[in-house]
């Protein structure tokens, strides 16, 4: 909205609110924002032509606490929330919250989060200060704790609540460190790194505070996204961390990883009904993170895995055909065979057998079909028996999903479930069926698009983990550096595990490890 369009009503609503100093000067600013629906710069550009003098910050008591917060250096685990002002708790949420910091022994951090609803049915209170519930007042915070080498807790910023993309302008604010973000959405980004440098994320907490929010568009928007839930950081050592969001349900119970808390009470989890893991690549996966996941899943027995790129298609690849020296370093060492590759990929789906494979169909497995279009099987005799074999299969009708789904099919049979492009499968009313390359109406593919989707969606393709309310990419199972990928990388090994409360989780792996629950005080591997 523009200036010279403001009425004179318009005028001296902004002087009454500017001039009222029983309201923070914070809540002011807010106050105009929603009412105008225009952005904190625009308000201060009306202040400057109106001839007001700014608001003069003076902070309340919980305010002033919280930014004189000291956090406990000494803890290994720090569990990460949100709270809104003048705003309720959900209290069996922070209740179970405060349990489960009981049980890993982790430090508390609640980042204070400021926003003015002026339709509240709290706003009463809300008019004449800053406040957080009692529950809540030994944990809040407003300054900056730097808990890990590589990770900071940005309680110094404060976020709108209505952000649509509160991670925006954060990327280069805290150097190497990742940034954990107090907003009650969902979102995470992994952001491009140096080659030996560690992972970097920007991630959003999610609230222990009930919704409350204006009935204006934004805040409307901001009420439908409103995630409880929290961060957890455990402090391997001064090198390694590791990080995940935990969202909660309706009831404020959660689970994490093999815990499940409800009711003040923690117990195991014996099952999950699905996991998604990374694309496989399996010519160039990390074995080693295969086999952390492999262990893992002999503890949570998740009834379905879901698995993207699971050929990477190396040993007829497109790209590498003009390149001499790249095709001999193949054919020396066995990896311009596609057969071998086929092998590789059938020894992967056969140690998954027990846990129901589901294959997305995915632009590397797409490969398959190019080669048979564009190569002439004279030209390389040493797949030429495959390429006939294949292309009987695509002209005999037998390969409707494509050249590498028949072979999955004629080798597994019933056993492995492989989708096609338009397939739908749903698992907790999260829709796996897409491989993510694929965007709408023939793009290319991004997790913003998806997050646009009437359902929540998780998808692979991109190599870095994401979320963006309920849009989850899930990384890579691949070697980091492919030789294709050179300069900072943003690629992850990670997956997600939908839990049996249908809330997903991302599992990012530090040094081939997601957790020191393993062979820890908590036994995962037990």
């Amino acid at each position: 909205m523009k200036f010279k369009l403001l009425e004179k009503s318009d005028k001296h609503y902004v002087r009454a609110v500017h001039a009222d100093s029983s309201i923070p000067w914070d809540v002011r600013m807010q106050m105009i924002c929603n009412r105008f629906d225009v952005s904190e710069r625009t308000v201060r550009r009306w202040i400057k032509k109106l001839g007001f003098s700014t608001f003069s910050e003076k902070d309340s008591e919980h305010v002033t606490l919280a930014k004189s917060k000291v956090f406990d250096s000494s803890k290994k685990y720090h569990i990460i929330t949100w709270a809104q002002n003048a705003t309720p708790i959900h209290d069996r949420l922070f209740d179970n919250m405060l349990t489960y910091a009981s049980f890993l022994d982790a430090e508390v951090h609640v980042i204070c989060g400021r926003y003015k609803n002026p339709t509240s049915v709290f706003s009463e209170r809300q008019q004449t200060d800053d406040w957080w519930d009692s529950k809540l007042v030994p944990y809040i915070s407003a300054a900056r704790h730097n808990i890990h080498p590589f990770v900071s807790v940005l309680a110094d910023v404060k976020v709108q609540p209505t952000a649509s993309d509160p991670l925006m302008g954060f990327e280069g604010l805290t150097g190497d460190s990742s940034s954990i973000i107090g907003h009650p959405a969902s979102h995470l980004r992994s952001l491009p790194v140096l080659s030996g440098t560690p992972h970097k994320f920007l991630v959003t907490t999610g609230a222990v505070t009930l919704p409350n929010y204006t009935d204006s568009r934004s805040g409307k928007k901001g009420e439908f996204h409103h995630t409880y839930g929290f961060v957890i950081i455990e402090c391997k050592n001064d090198d390694t961390f590791y990080l995940r969001q935990v969202s909660a349900s309706p009831d404020g119970s959660f689970c994490d990883l093999i815990f499940r808390v409800n009711e003040g009470k923690i117990d195991t989890v014996q099952e999950i009904p699905c996991f998604i893991l990374g694309d496989i690549h399996a010519a160039n996966m990390n074995t080693e993170v295969f086999k952390r996941t492999l262990s893992f899943f002999s503890r949570v027995r998740p009834h379905n895995v879901i698995l993207h790129d699971l050929l990477d298609g190396e040993s007829i690849s497109h790209h590498d055909k003009r390149d001499p020296v790249k095709c001999y370093a193949k054919l020396v060492s066995g990896k311009s065979s596609l057969a071998n590759e086929l092998k590789l990929t059938d020894s992967i789906l056969n140690e998954l057998l027990p846990y129901n494979p589901v294959v997305v169909s995915s632009n590397h497995q797409d490969w398959v079909d190019r080669w048979i279009n564009e190569q002439d099987w004279k030209k390389d005799l040493e797949n030429s028996p495959l390429y006939m074999e294949l292309t009987l299969a695509r002209l005999s009708g037998k390969a409707s999903k494509g050249a590498y789904a028949y072979h999955v099919e004629k080798t597994f049979g019933d056993s492995v479930k492989y989708l096609d492009r338009d397939d739908s499968f749903k698992i907790m009313g999260w829709e796996l069926a897409n491989h993510g390359d694929k965007g709408f109406n023939g793009s290319k593919g991004n997790l913003t698009q998806y997050s646009k989707l009437s359902t929540k969606v998780i998808v692979g393709d991109y190599h870095q983990p994401g979320r963006r309310l309920g849009a989850l990419s899930v990384g890579t199972y691949s070697k980091l550096r492919m030789g294709y990928n050179v300069g900072p990388s943003s690629w992850v090994n990670g997956g997600a595990l939908i839990h049996p409360n249908g809330k997903a989780q991302h599992i990012l792996f530090m040094d081939n490890n997601f957790t020191t629950f393993f062979n820890g005080k908590f036994n995962l591997d037990s």
